[in-house]
């Protein structure tokens, strides 16, 4: 348990106080609203892009056969090892080494 009030305590205490707006508060909320929205565009900018970047290349490769070729080519090199092993029957370090 705490003994003193620290930061939080006081916020939430002062939450309860009575809160009187001065005559150009309205005022004063559009404009950071204006302020915030011009920034939050020039933000989401490079976010647009790169999902917009993102999409193009996913359509790229599933509209190509891309990943077939790579899987295609990952099963030929497990079967061509596959098929040394057999055939020579685990020589293949002497093979590659030239013995």
């Amino acid at each position: 348990m705490q003994e003193k009030r620290d930061s939080i305590d006081e916020a939430i205490f002062e939450a309860f106080n009575e809160f009187y707006p001065s005559s150009d508060y309205n005022d004063q909320l559009i404009k950071k609203l204006h302020k915030s929205s011009f920034n939050r565009r020039e933000s989401i900018k490079p976010l647009a892009v790169s999902l917009i970047l993102s999409g193009i290349i996913a359509m790229v490769i599933y509209t190509s056969d891309i990943q077939f070729k790579i899987a295609d080519f990952k099963y030929k090199v497990i079967n061509q090892v596959l098929t040394m092993e057999y055939n020579y029957k685990n020589d293949v370090q002497r093979i590659i080494m030239g013995e």
